[in-house]
């Protein structure tokens, strides 16, 4: 997805002509119409999350946070609140829940009555700050922080 409401558009050779600015600055929705062809409409759920780090001292982290529902939903996030810091130069792959449980039980796909920009990926999931010093660099290879 480029944005909230439109896929990425690529040509028949791989190449995305298009930035990725509302990506990261948008809610992203969960759910989505899917694009293929079928004789009734179906629904795509986001599942995976790409992020490939440049190698350079950059820090990358990642901190999704998913509302799967319309609020007061809870918010989920890995556990960590500050975000999880990606190594330079990796290619690193998020796998987010099919199904997403609170306290009062399975929260369940939005209904056909029920805004898809509702359930939603937070914005915010990614940030990127430049200049980062060797030592940090090594404790994140090493996992500390």
């Amino acid at each position: 997805m480029r944005s909230p409401d439109k896929m990425v558009k690529a040509t028949s050779s791989g190449h995305v002509k298009e930035t990725a600015v509302k990506l990261v600055t948008s809610d992203m929705p969960l759910y989505f119409p899917c694009p293929c062809r079928s004789s009734k409409p179906l629904m795509a759920q986001m599942m995976r999350v790409f992020v490939v780090t440049p190698d350079s001292p950059v820090l990358v982290t990642l901190n999704p946070r998913v509302q799967p529902s319309v609020p007061p939903c809870p918010v989920f996030y890995p556990g960590v609140h500050a975000g999880v810091s990606l190594p330079p130069g990796s290619f690193c792959v998020l796998r987010l829940p099919y199904v997403y449980v609170s306290e009062g039980g399975p929260i369940l796909p939005p209904s056909d009555s029920q805004p898809l920009l509702s359930c939603r990926v937070l914005k915010g999931m990614f940030s990127a700050m430049g200049h980062v010093q060797d030592m940090a660099r090594s404790n994140i290879m090493e996992g500390k922080r």
